[in-house]
């Protein structure tokens, strides 16, 4: 499964840190991911924001939730999990922290357990699109595509100006056989986003399949001119044109 299909929340949500706090954190940077620091001085900051006496709980579970964002950048999955843990645990009601947890589970093989944050992000914030467009990817990973279908398109409903979720949705469309329903999913990808090389292969590899096959092809090439990889990667979903 390519992992970008996973949309990380990766919105900075900060509440006012304290005066001591900002004034702890080495050589300026802040804890909420200021661009152009690097994770290392990201972890760092943060670090020192989570150790300082003046911290409230609010603050630092916010400051673990960035740490955790951090490690995450530097692929460290399960200093990640362990910080979005100490988050939640601060912060029960921490929807955002449910859902980054949940990519980062998936991103390690465990659908199930990022199936459950996934929903317990839902329940806390049932407008979060992000999480339903990740659970469904999660689904699609346990062969669950009826459920992935329609968190798909709740994801799409809530907002539709998300290219993936189009293509998340167009995949198991493309899988059911219903060509021209995964087609027409592409093509909305493609509108919000032309450069989307899986949606501009995947809707080549569905024109193949419908009959269309000169079309299909110049979408193929055209996606691999994109991104070379694609197709190597798209087989891996499932998603091949008709030979």
């Amino acid at each position: 499964m390519a992992l970008f299909r996973l949309l990380a929340g990766l919105t900075c949500f900060v509440i006012g840190m304290s005066a001591a706090i900002a004034a702890s954190t080495p050589n300026n940077v802040s804890c909420d991911g200021e661009a152009g620091a690097s994770p290392d001085a990201w972890i760092q900051a943060c670090s020192a924001a989570i150790q300082s006496s003046a911290a409230k709980p609010a603050e630092q579970a916010i400051a673990f939730y960035n740490r955790a964002r951090a490690y995450r950048a530097k692929r460290e999955n399960t200093a990640a999990i362990d910080d979005y843990s100490q988050a939640i645990k601060l912060a029960p009601d921490f929807a955002i922290a449910f859902q980054n947890r949940g990519v980062v589970y998936g991103a390690i093989g465990e659908p199930a357990r990022a199936i459950d944050d996934y929903s317990q992000a839902i329940k806390l914030q049932p407008d979060l699109a992000v999480a339903y467009n990740n659970r469904g990817v999660a689904y699609k990973a346990r062969g669950a595509n009826a459920l992935a279908l329609a968190d798909f398109g709740k994801a799409i409903e809530l907002d539709p100006e998300n290219p993936w979720a189009y293509n998340n949705r167009g995949d198991i469309h493309f899988l059911a056989g219903d060509w021209s329903k995964a087609i027409d999913d592409y093509s909305l990808a493609l509108a919000l986003e032309p450069s989307l090389s899986y949606a501009l292969f995947a809707r080549g590899a569905a024109k193949t399949h419908r009959g269309d096959g000169f079309s299909g092809r110049a979408d193929i090439e055209a996606a691999l001119g994109l991104n070379p990889a694609v197709a190597a990667e798209q087989a891996r979903d499932g998603v091949v044109p008709r030979a």
